[in-house]
């Protein structure tokens, strides 16, 4: 099986959503369970440009609406995406966005043995356990909103759709 951490490319010229300080962050990922009330972030792009996989401050993982369609139609029947709306404008355009979030965190992605922990018991090296990530074709490494997971069938659909903004780096799976 090959997996993979999907992450922001930060390549020069794509922006960084930015929100109103007034705003009242969320940390979804954090949250078990579905959110139900959900306060719509207004991200505003400074410099650069629209991208699928949108740079942003609060570590949501802001997603446009073609890579949620790749994303949707390459999910497994386990996979389990909560889809929040979102807002992004850049030079007076506003276009709709979507947070994912994931309602429910499997700990059985977690290779306890390969994996080393500090004294207060954060991970410092997080490892993937092939027999508790094999159903799964996206998920996220539980308590981390930023550190999402596919599958190779995932990636390439999100190559084959040539979506923007996103690096992919091989994981290995013990």
């Amino acid at each position: 099986m090959k997996l993979y951490w999907m992450t922001g490319s930060g390549r020069r010229g794509e922006g960084v959503g930015d929100v109103p300080d007034s705003y009242e962050k969320v940390s979804v990922n954090e949250i078990s369970g579905e959110i139900n009330n959900w306060n719509i972030p207004e991200f505003t792009l400074e410099q650069g440009g629209f991208t699928d996989f949108q740079k942003e401050t609060l570590g949501y993982l802001l997603i446009s609406a073609k890579l949620r369609d790749v994303i949707d139609s390459a999910k497994s029947e386990h996979d389990v995406l909560q889809w929040l709306d979102a807002k992004v404008s850049y030079r007076g355009e506003t276009r709709d966005y979507y947070v994912l979030h994931f309602p429910s965190q499997d700990e059985a992605v977690i290779d306890r043995e390969h994996s080393t922990f500090n004294r207060l018991g954060i991970w410092m090296k997080q490892c993937i356990s092939k027999a508790g990530c094999e159903k799964y074709n996206i998920f996220i490494f539980p308590g981390s909103s930023l550190s999402l997971f596919v599958k190779e069938s995932v990636k390439k659909a999100i190559e084959a759709a040539r979506c923007t903004g996103i690096v992919f780096e091989k994981k290995n799976v013990y």
